[in-house]
């Protein structure tokens, strides 16, 4: 079997950063029973001509794509060029069969957010009641429907990308990358982390809300470890910056910036807890960086954060999404908890074992052997 990895490798992102931690298991393992893996990064081509060139030199028996909207000019037409690439593929590699793990996957109820885009609210409030139905062919039947096989992090998702019409598709969870466990430096203050790039879905508006019910607690602080991926975003974090001095919370929430890995270490050694309080996700690193450190993790109660302790109980602590109250008295009550928080490390420690990078590996050689045979 040959099997062609294709994945942005060069970018700044969370998905670069799962492929290049991923990719050298599955592909040792691929060599180990006597197959062949070749990784194609995106980063290197110019247009999608050069991509299916190399693709056609190489006779792949599958082709596997990590899928973001993003790295394919977003996920709004005409810039989409994902069902385009797809269609020259099953035409140029008529033998290949085509595989993507879908890194975001879109909820048949998804609406273009409002809060913190500016000037763009009008377009998108016109887009939510005249442009939806047609855009949700783009991102399902068009996406998942137009290929062999999908890749979910969640059972929860698989029913959205059958609907669209994939003819395979299994849940494999995103894996917990191996790193040095957190020293649990002891400071002066508590420090509650919130680590990845700004956005409205991340919610890190309700982390610094939450903080505003926390006055009487000074020594205990929000770390928001991050900053902007894309352009587009800076008028939420503008929107996050604003509500931070609106609130008079200037002494207890820091914004990092963005942070190298040494900068991370750091600030996830000091953190007490780790905070995950995205309003929505289709699985997210931020949460696996955490767990692979054996933090304690206190996250909204979204149906694929609530699948963690499904599959290992005691993972994670819960707050109800996008409350910032009900956060607010959950990290009162976590934050001095010694035994709830060693046994949430504990928790964390086992769900990494239950995920590692190899074990993940192996339930890739899984699926190429069901799409194959």
């Amino acid at each position: 079997m040959k099997v062609a990895w294709v994945s942005t490798w060069d970018r700044v992102c969370g998905i670069a950063d799962y492929s290049k931690e991923l990719w050298p298991v599955v592909q040792k393992n691929l060599e180990e029973r006597g197959d062949n893996g070749a990784l194609f990064s995106l980063d290197k081509y110019q247009n999608q001509d050069q991509l299916i060139n190399e693709l056609n030199n190489f006779a792949p028996d599958i082709v596997h794509i990590q899928h973001e909207y993003s790295f394919f000019g977003g996920k709004n037409p005409p810039l989409y060029t994902f069902p385009k690439l797809i269609r020259r593929l099953r035409a140029d590699l008529p033998q290949s069969k085509i595989l993507a793990t879908a890194h975001t996957v879109i909820p048949e109820n998804y609406r273009f957010p409002l809060v913190g885009k500016a000037w763009q609210i009008p377009i998108r409030s016109l887009a939510n009641i005249l442009f939806l139905k047609n855009l949700r062919k783009y991102w399902g039947p068009r996406t998942w429907g137009a290929i062999h096989g999908t890749i979910t992090h969640s059972k929860k998702q698989l029913e959205v990308v059958r609907k669209a019409g994939t003819p395979y598709a299994e849940a494999v969870p995103l894996f917990v990358p191996i790193k040095e466990k957190s020293q649990a430096v002891n400071g002066d203050f508590k420090d509650i982390l919130v680590f990845g790039f700004f956005g409205y879905e991340k919610g890190q508006d309700i982390a610094i809300e939450a903080f505003s019910y926390l006055k009487d607690l000074p020594k205990i602080r929000l770390i928001l470890a991050g900053g902007l991926r894309e352009k587009n975003k800076s008028d939420y974090l503008k929107v996050c910056e604003e509500q931070i001095k609106r609130l008079g919370l200037d002494n207890q929430v820091i914004i990092t910036g963005y942070l190298d890995q040494d900068g991370l270490k750091k600030y996830f050694n000091e953190a007490t807890l780790v905070l995950a309080p995205f309003r929505s996700t289709s699985g997210s690193a931020s949460i696996t960086h955490g767990l692979a450190r054996g933090l304690p993790i206190l996250a909204s109660d979204l149906p694929l954060n609530l699948e963690i302790n499904e599959r290992q109980s005691g993972t994670l602590e819960y707050f109800k999404n996008n409350d910032p109250e009900d956060l607010a008295e959950k990290i009162r009550t976590l934050v001095f908890d010694q035994t709830r928080l060693n046994g949430l490390r504990q928790g964390a420690l086992r769900y990494a074992v239950s995920v590692s990078p190899n074990r993940i590996a192996l339930q890739h050689l899984m699926v190429y052997d069901n799409l194959v045979k």
